[in-house]
């Protein structure tokens, strides 16, 4: 099964998606709980490529 729901939208992709919002909100509690639960890495990127890091940077959320 690839994940995909009826939508289209796959499954697997929403902790990740999480995880670039968190980094966009400066959420760091939210970001702490997906990475240290392990439902996603750190290092996941997003269709073009971007990390958390980067979107976090890019808005000014340096203490991510």
């Amino acid at each position: 099964m690839s994940g995909a729901a009826a939508d289209g939208i796959d499954d697997r992709d929403i902790p990740k998606q999480e995880l670039l919002e968190a980094a966009f909100n400066g959420d760091i509690e939210k970001i702490d709980s997906l990475i240290l639960g392990e439902k996603v890495h750190i290092d996941s990127v997003d269709d073009d490529h971007v990390t958390a890091l980067h979107i976090a940077a890019a808005m000014g959320n340096n203490k991510l």
